[in-house]
């Protein structure tokens, strides 16, 4: 009877285990194809068989690529029908988007019955908590608003997911557990072979293309050597800004039809955008002075997730001395410079010319020691219990 008992025991706990897990991701910013983080870890949970449902937040004003989420249920909400001026005037367009994001959580909880809940930020994390108790935070962005001081204060977070502990500890939540996942990528064999490289005059940056990320000092590279190039390669935050400057400002115009200023705005798999590194010099990872002082803590230790994109290229990085940019010099992979101005720019890229070949390799190493993989399985496990 003990033995039959056991057995049953052993056959209900298989069962369990066979089960296929369903989570719910939660993003309500209008930027989630733009994140390789999230990119990243739901193909992770779909290899691990996890049922993933997104909830994503649509902005008219903000194009997106559901590409890389085939692999999950897509559920949409918006605030497209209301009055955003009027309701940010009047400071409650923040407490409406709560509002109907816990609506939307409570609904699809209440069919699906979510194992876990992966809620990405402050506005997110509290419309989950306030529908289940299987809550994750998972901090991608830190800012100081009311919804983060309000979790600091009177929430205690079971599992706290961060990309690094500098920036968990900023947040100042009370949480029982932390899994750091870096903002890197998945290595795969198709991205594991190295091109020797040399310097080719070919500069590029990666990332949401905009005047705070440095724009205005990349186009004062160009003046520094008539042979040098820039490839400014991804999204743009102002499209209309851009094509003003396209077609007004004479420097950037020149540049432009010269081609030794080029844009990509095409979605690239991660094969597809190595191939297209692979064939520039340098990265760049520049913030404005003012921006940095502008936007804070945020930027000043984010760990941009373009630096892993130029290792994966065995490109040299030339970044602002920051906290989230320590890597770069701890592993060699590049210089970082403390303020933007021509003579350290012109300092960082002389350096990397003298050693070129050392920073490369140093970069490409990098590559296969942040890789993403590596750091979710040792977290995964704390996810699931």
């Amino acid at each position: 009877m003990i033995y039959k008992i056991q057995l049953s025991k052993i056959g209900v706990l298989f069962i369990l285990l066979k089960k296929n897990r369903k989570f719910l991701i939660i993003f309500s910013d209008p930027w989630i194809s733009y994140s390789n983080s999230m990119i990243n870890f739901l193909n992770l949970l779909n290899e691990k068989n996890v049922e993933c449902h997104l909830l994503y937040y649509e902005d008219k004003n903000f194009k997106l690529n559901l590409k890389p989420f085939y692999n999950s249920r897509l559920i949409k909400f918006s605030m497209n029908f209301f009055n955003h001026k009027l309701f940010k005037k009047f400071k409650i367009y923040s407490f409406l988007k709560l509002l109907i994001l816990t609506i939307k959580i409570r609904n699809n909880n209440k069919n699906y019955n979510y194992d876990k809940l992966i809620a990405i930020d402050s506005l997110s994390f509290l419309a989950s908590y306030m529908v289940s108790d299987k809550s994750v935070y998972y901090s991608l962005e830190i800012d100081s608003s009311l919804f983060t001081r309000l979790i600091s204060k009177y929430i205690n977070i079971r599992l706290l997911i961060s990309q690094s502990k500098e920036r968990a500890e900023f947040l100042n939540f009370n949480y029982k557990k932390l899994i750091l996942l870096p903002n890197s990528i998945i290595v795969k064999n198709n991205l594991l072979k190295q091109v020797k490289k040399r310097f080719d005059y070919k500069f590029c940056y990666c990332g949401t293309i905009s005047l705070d990320q440095g724009f205005n000092s990349y186009l004062k590279i160009l003046e520094l050597n008539k042979k040098y190039q820039l490839l400014l390669k991804g999204t743009v935050a102002n499209q209309q800004l851009l094509k003003n400057l396209i077609a007004n400002d004479k420097k950037i115009k020149s540049l432009y039809k010269e081609k030794r200023l080029m844009f990509n705005f095409e979605y690239l798999d991660d094969y597809s955008l190595k191939t297209l590194l692979e064939e520039q010099s340098i990265g760049l990872c520049l913030f404005e002075d003012y921006a940095l002082k502008k936007y804070g803590y945020n930027y000043i230790s984010s760990p941009s997730g373009k630096i892993y994109y130029y290792y994966m290229s065995g490109l040299p990085i030339i970044a602002n001395d920051i906290i989230g940019n320590k890597h770069i010099l701890d592993d060699n992979s590049g210089v970082l410079i403390n303020e933007i101005n021509e003579i350290n720019i012109k300092f960082a890229i002389d350096s990397i010319i003298k050693n070129y070949e050392y920073f490369s390799i140093n970069s490409y190493s990098s590559f296969k020691k942040y890789d993403y993989r590596k750091f979710f399985i040792n977290g995964y496990k704390q996810i699931i219990n």
